[in-house]
């Protein structure tokens, strides 16, 4: 549950740096408010057939960060990958979710500065 409560209490730190869609005044959604907000590199996984959560939600986040955040040098790095097949995991099966992880886990090694295993050794 702590878990639970301290990804809750991020998210909240996003709208102090975001703000409120639905404050007035703000009628092109989302807008950066504090000046010293900067999005870390991100990544973002989906599935076309997630049939819980829309694939547009992904794509929006995406499309603002790469059109408000990066021109305003807010947003270094923003990659997206959609799967066509699978569902609220991703994947529709292990060769799919195998492919998905390797994205994730280059994506971390690379942000983190990691040695892949590019030596052959």
């Amino acid at each position: 549950m702590e878990i639970l409560a301290s990804s809750f209490s991020l998210s909240l730190t996003a709208y102090d740096n975001l703000g409120l869609p639905e404050e007035e005044g703000d009628e092109n959604g989302c807008q950066i408010k504090n000046p010293d907000w900067k999005c870390p590199q991100v990544l973002f996984t989906t599935s076309t057939r997630d049939d819980r959560v829309h694939p547009g939600h992904a794509r929006k986040m995406v499309r603002a960060l790469i059109e408000e955040a990066q021109p305003m040098d807010k947003a270094d790095t923003v990659l997206y990958w959609e799967n066509v097949e699978g569902g609220h995991g991703g994947a529709a099966d292990n060769k799919q979710r195998a492919h998905m992880w390797a994205l994730t886990y280059t994506f971390l090694a690379q942000y983190l500065g990691l040695n892949c295993g590019d030596d052959k050794n």
